[in-house]
């Protein structure tokens, strides 16, 4: 059998019998194995499987049977439901659905006692007879496996999280490299225009606006993968100019143009040390949080951003009120 099977199969899966109460009525002549025998079940069937190159592995079994050639894995795991659906998951931490078992979790939609084929071996009915029972409450037209939502039942929505991950492809990434140019440039000649005519306070807004839907736009690209979603980019790109223009435009209207180029100089080492580290405090954010709630933390990020902008706007207004002349100490000089 495993001679004929060899080349259309990827592995071999198998767990040994265990005596749920319930088969103590149902199966009363299933023999439990003891160990000795489980060892020399695991000897044969990994002997056969390295004859013929078939991978073999248990599932939701206690022991190590590794010394056999035989690995200790899960049934329905990532890579298993990635394979057979040519979808790459993430790297995800997770427990399993029970001791011995290394399934990624999943969420049932069928029911125990429900099950009209009346295998012996089964852990998802107590008898045959309940089976048939609840057969009566089965109602093809309601959204319930059995009976009809009653009035007084509670609906609660499962958290779902997507497991997806995302596969930026070399074109695509060139694609929104091009568009940040693109839009960067754009950004900066039309954002000095407006800090003329608006003002930066009312230019700073425009650039929340436009960071938001941005970003707002990544978020469900890294929640949908529909990649229409991630040439939402180019209005983040347009944001850009702030970092760009705001540092220099806004220390001459707080602080004046006394000390400039140190202040600036100053302002400017912070700025290149945070985009250095942003990368890669990015990059290990979305490996924690994942893709689409790194980028939420950026929108409230850019929130933070622009009330220290509103403030500080407001404190060299002070300022200039105060000290219409300019610094006094000047002045005496």
């Amino acid at each position: 059998m495993a001679k004929v099977l060899a080349p259309h199969i990827d592995r071999c899966i198998f767990s040994f019998v265990e005596m749920y109460k319930k088969l103590e009525v149902n199966m009363p002549e299933l023999v439990p194995l003891s160990m000795e025998d489980m060892n020399e079940l695991a000897k044969r069937l990994g002997a056969i499987a390295a004859k013929y190159g078939i991978r073999i592995q248990t599932c939701g079994t206690n022991g190590d049977f590794t010394h056999y050639g035989i690995h200790s894995s899960g049934c329905m795991t990532l890579d298993i439901l990635g394979e057979a659906n040519g979808i790459v998951f993430k790297d995800r931490k997770h427990k399993g659905t029970r001791q011995g078992c290394h399934c990624i979790e999943s969420r049932d939609i069928g029911a125990y006692d429900t099950c009209l084929n009346g295998c012996k071996y089964c852990y998802a009915n107590k008898t045959p007879r309940k089976a048939f029972e609840n057969f009566k409450l089965h109602d093809p037209a309601s959204p319930l496996l059995l009976g009809q939502v009653r009035p007084d039942d509670t609906v609660i929505q499962g958290v779902q999280k997507p497991f997806k991950r995302i596969k930026n492809s070399g074109i695509l990434a060139g694609n929104l490299l091009s568009i940040y140019s693109i839009g960067s440039l754009i950004g900066i000649l039309v954002a000095g225009v407006l800090m003329d005519k608006i003002g930066i306070k009312k230019t700073v807004i425009l650039s929340l606006i436009l960071q938001a839907i941005g970003l707002g736009c990544l978020v469900a690209f890294g929640m949908t993968g529909n990649k229409l979603l991630s040439y939402g980019y180019l209005f983040f790109a347009l944001a850009m100019f702030l970092p760009k223009l705001l540092p220099a435009i806004l220390l001459s209207t707080v602080f004046g143009v006394k000390d400039y180029g140190n202040i600036y100089a100053t302002a400017n080492l912070f700025f290149l040390v945070g985009a250095a580290l942003g990368s890669v405090l990015t990059s290990i954010l979305q490996g924690i949080v994942g893709y689409a709630m790194s980028w939420l933390i950026y929108i409230v990020i850019a929130v933070l951003m622009f009330l220290c902008v509103a403030a500080a706007l407001k404190g060299g207004k002070k300022l200039q009120e105060q000290y219409p002349d300019g610094d006094p100490e000047d002045a005496v000089a």
